[in-house]
C-alpha cells in the first residue's frame, strides 16, 4: 500500500477532491444541528454557526504556526 502513495501525491485532483468533500463536510453538521434547534430565526442562527467556520479557520493558522515551531513538524 505505501508504495503505491507515489502515485496518488502526484494527482493534484485527488487532492481537490479529498479537500472539497472535507469543506462540504465541515459544514453540514452545523447547518442539520441548528435546524433542529432553531424554529424561529433559524437563517440568523445558521448565519452565526457558518461564521464559525471562518473563524476557527482565522484562529487555527498562527496556533498551528506557535506548534509547528515549538514542538517541530514530526513529533514522536
Amino acid at each position: 500500500m505505501t508504495s503505491d502513495n507515489h502515485r496518488y501525491s502526484a494527482n493534484p485532483g485527488v487532492h481537490v477532491l479529498c479537500a472539497g468533500i472535507g469543506v462540504g463536510l465541515l459544514n453540514l453538521p452545523s447547518i442539520v444541528t441548528v435546524g433542529f434547534y432553531f424554529d424561529r430565526r433559524r437563517a440568523l442562527a445558521n448565519g452565526i454557526a457558518i461564521c464559525g467556520t471562518g473563524i476557527g479557520t482565522f484562529v487555527f493558522a498562527p496556533v498551528a504556526s506557535y506548534l509547528v515551531s515549538e514542538f517541530g513538524w514530526k513529533v514522536g
